[in-house]
């Protein structure tokens, strides 16, 4: 359930969605707050660069008899890599 705020002519409404939470000022129009940016981009950077890491270890490092389920495809080992990214990013916090 939304909890809803005064209006001053005495009806109930949704609060305002351009709030920022942490300091109670209201933001221009179309903005977020750059602590939600700046996190996205560090879990965005994280795992392209997780998964880059994971492409490079099968091209450089990996399995070539197909007997190692992680590094014999290359499919397999860049979405392990990507995995590996999101984790060390903190991103299921």
């Amino acid at each position: 359930m939304i909890p809803l705020d005064p209006d001053p002519t005495g009806q109930r409404t949704a609060p305002s969605p351009t709030i920022d939470p942490h300091a109670g000022q209201p933001l221009p129009a179309g903005e977020t707050p750059p602590k939600k940016n700046k996190m996205t981009f560090r879990l965005v950077a994280f795992v392209v660069l997780g998964a880059l890491g994971g492409f490079a270890y099968y091209k450089f490092i990996g399995c070539r008899s197909g007997a190692c389920p992680i590094t014999s495809n290359p499919y397999i080992s860049t979405a392990y890599g990507a995995v590996i990214g999101y984790f060390l990013s903190g991103g299921w916090s």
